[in-house]
């Protein structure tokens, strides 16, 4: 089991099959490698014939890969591929020695189930169905199940544990209606005590009773639960002062952020404002400047400015909103240079 655990732990546990197909060729030799390991084969190859079984209809790129890795990786002298449903049918009627059947062979497996027509002992392969739907599907539905109804035990019931659930409690019903009602009414059920015709009440009497034989008796599952702990008002004002000591840490941590990036926005006005002072006194130097300050246009420059004072509350929407304004109905000759850019921008 060493090697199992370090290869292939529960929590990185993952199928080599998808819908019975192989796809994960790497997991298929991990577990490949376990069970040699475990088959008592120590050498480096597998001197031994094998027999792999497949699904219908399997993928010629799977099986390629199949025999790739069987061959090359573990040397085999030879390979025999089959389907399993076929094998058991054939190993039955060779019992029975009735070789040419015609029969309808229904293959259960992990996650699919075929439904496999055979006339005179042979299969018509066109005919072949397949449902996705196989045992799989009902581990996968108690292991939910269980997870859904009992959250507080999620740690406790992993799949190895469901599953040991499933294969150690579960049963296949035989009339899957009267085993609901068994369960729901009890032995009651088949009193018949709620029938009025004394005449269906005999006839159905017989039938229930012979019923009552093929029903299963309910499996109750406890789990344990820790006792209810009592908490004493010390443990209680003690919690409550500290979160409020962690409430108190986190608004003084949120407020020095905002001093500091507050900070960080006044420099940046002021040196964006130096920077516009510089730019109205010499244009020529305009490019070299924006370009220092990664702005394309001037323009941009102001809206980061003006941007930024809105933020600091230096200046409020409505001042620069009549601002704008004022600047409609004066003549651009009585305005400056500056003034001028703001009405254009209004």
């Amino acid at each position: 089991m060493d090697f199992f655990a370090s290869n292939l732990t529960r929590n990185n546990y993952k199928t080599p099959f998808e819908r019975n197909v192989i796809q994960h060729f790497g997991l298929l030799e991990n577990l490949n490698d376990y069970a040699f390991s475990e088959l008592g084969v120590n050498d480096s190859r597998v001197n031994h014939p094998l027999i792999v079984t497949e699904c219908f209809a399997s993928p010629d790129y799977c099986r390629s890969r199949l025999f790739e890795q069987l061959f090359e990786c573990y040397q085999t002298p030879s390979v025999v591929l089959g389907v399993d449903a076929l094998f058991s049918h054939y190993y039955n009627t060779i019992a029975q020695k009735e070789l040419a059947s015609t029969c309808l062979i229904i293959s259960l497996g992990h996650m699919t189930t075929h439904i496999v027509p055979m006339i005179n002992g042979e299969v018509q392969m066109k005919d072949i169905k397949r449902i996705n739907v196989g045992g799989y599907n009902s581990f996968d539905l108690l292991y939910k199940h269980l997870n859904l109804k009992y959250p507080q035990f999620k740690q406790k019931l992993g799949q190895t544990s469901v599953q040991a659930i499933q294969e150690n409690l579960t049963f296949v019903a035989t009339d899957y209606a009267e085993q609901l009602n068994y369960f729901q009414y009890g032995k009651e059920y088949f009193n018949n005590t709620h029938y009025l015709n004394r005449i269906a009440f005999e006839n159905d009497k017989i039938t229930r009773a012979n019923l009552q034989k093929e029903v299963s008796e309910p499996v109750i599952l406890e789990f344990p639960s820790n006792p209810e702990q009592v908490v004493s008002m010390e443990e209680v004002r003690r919690k409550q002062e500290m979160r409020r000591e962690q409430a108190e840490r986190l608004r003084e941590t949120m407020a020095k952020r905002r001093d500091e990036k507050k900070n960080q926005q006044v420099e940046e006005v002021k040196e964006l404002e130096a920077a516009d002072a510089e730019i109205e006194e010499d244009e020529s130097k305009a490019e070299e400047i924006l370009k220092r300050l990664d702005f394309e246009t001037h323009d941009e420059l102001k809206k980061r400015i003006i941007k930024l004072k809105l933020k600091l509350g230096i200046v409020s929407k409505q001042s620069l909103e009549e601002e704008k304004v004022s600047y409609i109905n004066v003549p651009d000759d009585q305005l400056t240079e500056k003034e001028q850019r703001v009405k254009m921008r209004s």
